[in-house]
């Protein structure tokens, strides 16, 4: 029982879907935006509440380009 209960965990839990989210939205927005110049804003298109969790808000992108000054918008 433990198995069964500890797979579906693993399936349903929200951590894997955030993580899902998240990678998608930023696969989307480095193919777009492969090289940034510095205060660049990354637009977040058809975005929902969820997606800025995901992406926990303004801390994504600047991580993930290594620049303090980049902006997110969400659309």
């Amino acid at each position: 029982a433990s198995f069964f209960n500890l797979s579906f965990t693993r399936k349903t839990h929200w951590i894997p879907a955030e993580q899902l989210i998240s990678k998608e939205s930023v696969d989307e927005a480095r193919n777009k935006h492969q090289n940034i110049i510095n205060s660049y804003t990354v637009e977040i298109i058809n975005s929902d509440d969820q997606v800025k969790q995901s992406l926990m808000d303004q801390n994504a992108f600047k991580v993930i380009y290594n620049d303090d000054e980049v902006k997110t918008v969400y659309k």
